[in-house]
């Protein structure tokens, strides 16, 4: 049976990469280099890749960088067809940026499957309970934003002209891991406005009569799974959303200052997942924004 040059191409692809898998991302010529089968080493040394991070976050030099480190790269091995090279390139493109861009706009699961799995990370029913309580005010022209607000003195979430302070959001993830009649859901709907989330976020079990672990999935369910299910359903409803300074500051990051108060690189701590998600997905996704844009143009992200 003969086979056409497009079809082997998939059955080699499929070899590869594994059928309904998606091909990895471009190589970060700043830092690896492809050395075939998926797999990839670090070509820079630990000891000059941080001076170099530095120096490509120069909008100065950042464009001469990365127009440099393709053409540092060694030949990667490749399986050749008819009239092609035996070597090429790992990295091919004249921006690692815009080809990472081309690559997740190609392939946009890539981007919502990271923010979708947070939802019901830290409580397994929480979506459910916020499609009833939030999903159904949600439209495809509402404005979304997680921030500060003065008039209430804290953290909330605004869906159009709806308000979600944090005792809200405490309640709606209690509600998810009790159940809406439960005793323990009733007793925290007991305490004054204001009082439960700080309960919770100081571990004061006498009060709460929680136990360690349920305060600290309440806990993580209010910090993290709210804003990764605002920022899923901009994307699949198309609503806009801006995630404000305070989301940023939620998000177990510090955020590096250096000229005229203008961040320069935001930092994530290794284990969040979730807010260089949310990043990466406002790269590409017009509706989704933070701060205005204002930390997007100028900071770069980082993992700690």
């Amino acid at each position: 049976m003969k086979i056409t040059r497009k079809q082997l191409r998939k059955i080699i692809q499929e070899s590869i990469y594994g059928r309904g898998k998606y091909k990895p991302g471009p190589v970060d010529p700043m830092t690896k280099i492809s050395t075939g089968g998926g797999t990839s080493t670090n070509r820079i040394p630990d000891a000059y890749r941080g001076k170099l991070d530095t120096l490509a976050s120069d909008p100065n030099t950042s464009a001469m960088a990365d127009s440099m480190a393709p053409l540092l790269q060694t030949p990667d091995l490749v399986i050749p067809f008819e009239g092609d090279a035996y070597e090429e390139k790992a990295f091919k493109g004249d921006s690692y940026e815009d080809e990472l861009l081309k690559h997740s706009k190609r392939n946009p699961a890539l981007l919502i499957l990271p923010i979708k799995k947070e939802i019901n990370k830290h409580i397994p029913n929480l979506e459910k309970v916020l499609d009833r309580e939030i999903g159904s005010k949600i439209s495809s022209s509402s404005r979304l934003s997680y921030d500060w607000s003065i008039p209430h003195d804290g953290v909330v979430v605004k869906v159009d002209s709806n308000i979600i302070t944090l005792d809200d959001m405490a309640l709606l993830a209690a509600e998810a891991l009790f159940g809406i009649n439960s005793p323990k859901c009733q007793k925290l709907k007991s305490f004054p406005p204001h009082d439960l989330y700080y309960l919770i976020a100081s571990n004061d079990f006498n009060f709460t009569e929680l136990t360690n672990s349920e305060n600290k999935s309440i806990f993580d369910a209010t910090q993290h799974s709210f804003s990764a299910y605002l920022a899923y359903k901009a994307i699949t409803n198309g609503c806009s959303i801006n995630f404000g300074s305070e989301w940023i500051g939620s998000s177990y990051c510090n955020i590096g200052y250096r000229d005229h108060d203008v961040p320069q690189e935001i930092e994530f701590y290794s284990f969040n997942k979730l807010g260089p998600a949310i990043f990466n997905a406002a790269k590409v996704f017009d509706n989704i924004t933070i701060e205005g844009e204002k930390i997007l143009s100028n900071a770069k992200l980082a993992l700690k």
